[in-house]
């Protein structure tokens, strides 16, 4: 008996905590009050666990990227360049993506789309080739155990044999299977490896935050980044998700010196026993592309990228084309999209046919019901597609390892590219159609065929999307 009062007390408290702390996102709020209410003890441990990224800004304090960035800001600060010119109806984007010390928009890049994991592990393969000076490289998914996986170790090993400085950052619940021992041979060689998060105390607190960037830097002059991590999945292998469609981008340019910094700030973060190197310095123009780099994490002030999604859908004129995996957003950017819809431009989005997560798809259809039903088409890749690609008015392109969803809005260390260029977007857009010419309309019919008992379990799993 006290100790179902002490729970009880305790759960009280601990809900009128969440209204407190999640005031800015009520939908969350009122998924985690009925968990505590219907489920006083899982949702009071779940809570502990994967509860509140205000939790995550207190625990994290030490250790705080927001932290370091401000503390280095002065010594890494660079002089925007405004003399570099956007159209009118641009030009406060790249104020708002401005707002992060990263984010400074850069010109003379030159961009290339690489739209499976055969591309990117082939071109990746060859630049780690000829690497003389540094590869670091940042994975939320790195399978040691995939023969992709061992492939790239037994490059990065024969690396450090040459000299090469190698720097590893990987999430430490992106796959389970990966151990740290994995990478033996190359701390051996004089690499070094750093598993997100910084203690097992600290990741069993903080389950809910994973580094879902990918990136990687290469003698300071190239980057890669996108959608794909190290993986043979990622290559089509996987028989129960198949075929498997993604993207990523090489970069060369100014611009890498900001990959660059955003990978340092992700080291220090892990190993604050080090200093920072001193300022990358920006690359010689390889091109006309101007892009800007877009990071967010749950530490983070304000929703970067999010926020840059949003902008897209608001200035938008003509067409959105979306593809994502995971379509589980929050009230604002369905709000936007069905204005957006609403203001006569043309929207389509393709999601997969095969899911990887049948709890999240079902999340999914449920949102996408109602975006059909506003007149928005809705496409099914026949296979999975894990790209995530915003595309709009033949001149602006995102790409990047964010989702549209509120996990990947708030929970989630993220990186994206927004590349402004005509040429570039085509490209994109010409893809896009592609991948539509491989997909199958969804309809309203579609969904109404569900069983009764289909569309209760897409209401209760619904009903939970913003835990999820």
């Amino acid at each position: 008996m006290e100790t179902l009062l002490v729970i009880l007390i305790s759960n009280s408290l601990l809900i009128l905590l969440v209204l407190c702390i999640e005031k800015r996102h009520s939908e969350i709020a009122l998924a985690w009050i009925l968990l505590l209410l219907f489920f006083p003890i899982l949702g009071f441990l779940l809570y502990l666990m994967f509860g509140t990224t205000y939790k995550f800004k207190l625990l994290s304090k030490t250790y705080s990227i927001k932290k370091i960035e401000k503390e280095e800001e002065a010594k890494y600060h660079r002089n925007k360049n405004h003399t570099i010119k956007l159209p009118t109806n641009y030009y406060n984007m790249r104020i708002l993506n401005e707002q992060h010390l990263l984010n400074e928009l850069t010109e003379g890049n030159k961009v290339e789309l690489l739209i499976d994991g055969e591309e990117k592990f082939s071109s990746l393969w060859k630049d780690i080739e000829k690497s003389k000076e540094a590869i670091y490289m940042e994975y939320f998914i790195f399978k040691t155990k995939d023969e992709i996986g061992k492939q790239l170790l037994n490059l990065l090993e024969k690396k450090l044999k040459e000299g090469v400085e190698v720097k590893i950052i990987y999430d430490r619940l992106g796959n389970l299977k990966t151990r740290n021992k994995d990478f033996k041979q190359i701390k051996k060689l004089g690499g070094k490896v750093s598993p997100y998060l910084p203690s097992i105390i600290f990741t069993i607190f903080s389950l809910n935050f994973r580094l879902h960037r990918k990136l990687v830097i290469i003698d300071h002059k190239i980057a890669y980044t996108g959608g794909i991590n190290i993986g043979d999945d990622y290559l089509g292998k996987d028989k129960r998700v198949h075929p498997w469609r993604d993207t990523s981008i090489r970069i060369t340019g100014p611009s890498v010196a900001n990959y660059e910094l955003r990978f340092f700030y992700d080291w220090y973060y892990l190993n604050q026993k080090e200093e920072l190197p001193s300022l990358p310095i920006h690359p010689a123009k390889t091109g006309t592309t101007k892009l800007q780099l877009i990071s967010s994490g749950p530490d983070s002030y304000h929703e970067y990228v999010k926020n840059s999604y949003l902008k897209i859908l608001a200035i938008a004129k003509n067409y959105l084309y979306i593809e994502t995996p995971y379509f589980i957003p929050d009230e604002s950017f369905i709000n936007m999209i069905k204005i957006a819809k609403l203001s006569g431009v043309d929207i389509k989005i393709i999601v997969p046919g095969v899911p990887d997560k049948q709890f999240v798809y079902e999340i999914t259809l449920s949102y996408l019901e109602e975006l059909i039903e506003s007149g928005i088409e809705v496409y099914t890749y026949r296979g999975f597609i894990h790209s995530k690609v915003i595309i709009s008015d033949d001149y602006i392109t995102s790409i990047g390892s964010c989702n549209v969803d509120s996990r990947s809005f708030l929970l989630n260390y993220e990186l994206n590219t927004l590349i402004y260029e005509k040429e570039f977007t085509e490209l994109n857009k010409k893809q896009f159609f592609e991948d539509l010419a491989n997909s199958d309309p969804l309809t309203l019919e579609k969904i109404e065929k569900r069983s009764f008992f289909s569309k209760i379990y897409q209401s209760l799993c619904r009903l939970l999307a913003p835990l999820s």
